[in-house]
């Protein structure tokens, strides 16, 4: 297990027409602390992917931002 880190990486995918892309920034720091910026659409999952980080860092102050885009007709 990691205990801090700093560190930053970002991936993208795409499936289909929908695209996806993530970045994660991380400083070492005392405390705990983690900002999550993402779409509406994604909230109802905002406290298991904290959780996931917590159990892989045990301290530090981490960014994570998730960004969706749709192309095509099919637009929400």
């Amino acid at each position: 297990m990691l205990y801090s880190m700093t560190a930053y990486g970002s991936a993208e995918k795409t499936i289909g027409d929908l695209q996806c892309s993530v970045e994660i920034k991380t400083l070492n720091g005392k405390q705990f602390d983690v900002y999550a910026k993402l779409p509406q659409s994604l909230k109802s999952i905002e406290t298991k992917l904290r959780q996931d980080i917590k159990d892989k860092l045990q301290r530090g102050s981490i960014e994570l931002m998730i960004n969706l885009k749709q192309f095509g007709d099919s637009k929400p």
